[in-house]
């Protein structure tokens, strides 16, 4: 569209990412959990990192190292170790699995480690 006019507008206050890659995703998701939109508190209330889905189950000994957030009856396995990493609604992360950046999908069971992979 040769000539055509190209308008902005600049809209403040509120929280926009692109989502196009599985690293900007898993950056959306750390930005919002350390409350860099203000704007969407009103709705959510304070995020709190890691974020756990309804019906979650963490089991002793998991531990998180921030942009952790977990989807409705997920399992986490006692000692696993989980960092900027998204796991969607009823997946399973085995006992002793660490993930750093990773995004898993719904319904999967991860039973071995892994850095910066879809897990589908």
């Amino acid at each position: 569209a040769a000539g055509e006019r190209i308008d902005t507008l600049v809209v403040s206050g509120h929280f926009w990412q692109d989502l196009g890659t599985p690293e900007a995703y898993l950056t959306a998701h750390s930005r919002l959990l350390q409350g860099e939109s203000p704007a969407l508190a009103r709705y959510f209330g304070p995020l709190a990192d890691p974020l756990v889905g309804p019906g979650g189950v963490i089991e002793a000994g998991a531990k998180f190292g921030g942009g952790v957030s977990l989807g409705a009856q997920v399992r986490i396995g006692a000692g696993a170790h989980l960092r900027r990493t998204v796991v969607w609604e009823r997946a399973i992360i085995d006992p002793g699995v660490e993930l750093e950046d990773c995004i898993v999908a719904s319904g999967v069971r991860v039973d071995c480690s892994a850095r910066g992979k879809v897990l589908a």
